[in-house]
């Protein structure tokens, strides 16, 4: 049944088309002059599709890293070198930049100190707070002599653990001085030069990380985009290497401001 519906559909279509020639070779035999062209009148058509079927449509897009890094210091200072150029491909934990580090270095120097003295000072007072100790247990000293001795104790240890800390805190200061690239990648750009001052937070070096898969913005309007969802797959081309394609899927679906490219 299926297939004799088809052919009929078939025979009506190239009916339909062919009708006018069909009309002028019937009159031609009725006897009118062999030299009378047959109206051909002008058909409009459009092309049919099977409701349901895939249909392919090209987008321009462009192409980018899926993450990209602005790396900065986390301390101000005077850049004393620039270890990286663009297009460099580096490693995780490789140095990028420097800073001048002697302030920083001569607080680290005095934290150091700070906590030398404060733990001269704990062992003092735990050896006069044992001494009271031995003294109130004999009877030679009384209970204000060892609540004395005991908060000088713990005054010394609570000012070595300060001590300690501040200690800790300088030395990250230091480390600061050096930018390291938190992943694996290629140096897109370096925003400063030798002998520049720059404060914290500035961007130093923009870093793309090579790692993971590159993402591709693609520019749709907006009578396609109800038709695009996360997860669909897709394909993309990239003219610069013959013409070389990859398979790829949707990640994100978005909109943009009128004046702004329309729909992503």
């Amino acid at each position: 049944m299926n297939g004799s519906t088809q052919s009929r559909g078939r025979r009506i279509a190239w009916l339909v088309v062919a009708f006018p020639l069909v009309a002028g070779l019937a009159a031609g035999c009725g006897g009118e002059e062999a030299g009378a062209a047959a109206e051909i009148r002008p058909v409009r058509y459009a092309q049919a599709f099977v409701a349901g079927s895939e249909r392919t449509r090209t987008f321009p897009g462009v192409a980018r890293a899926a993450s990209e890094q602005d790396l900065a210091f986390r301390v101000a200072g005077t850049v004393t070198a620039v270890e990286v150029d663009v297009g460099s491909v580096v490693r995780r934990g490789q140095v990028l930049a420097l800073l001048d580090s002697g302030d920083l270095e001569l607080r680290r120097q005095q934290a150091e100190a700070g906590l030398a003295q404060a733990r001269a000072q704990a062992r003092n007072a735990e050896a006069s707070y044992e001494r009271v100790v031995a003294l109130f247990e004999g009877g030679n000293a009384s209970m204000s002599d060892l609540d004395a001795a005991r908060a000088s104790y713990e005054s010394a240890n609570a000012s070595q653990v300060s001590a300690s800390t501040a200690l800790r805190l300088a030395e990250q200061q230091v480390s600061y001085t050096r930018l390291l690239a938190p992943v694996a990648g290629s140096v897109s750009r370096v925003m400063v030069d030798v002998n520049e001052a720059v404060g914290a937070g500035r961007t130093v070096v923009v870093l793309i990380d090579t790692v993971g898969s590159p993402e591709v913005r693609v520019t749709v309007p907006e009578t396609f985009i109800g038709g695009v969802s996360a997860g669909r797959p897709a394909e993309v081309v990239f003219g610069a290497l013959a013409e070389a394609s990859f398979a790829a899927s949707v990640t994100e679906v978005g909109t943009t401001a009128a004046g702004a490219g329309g729909s992503r």
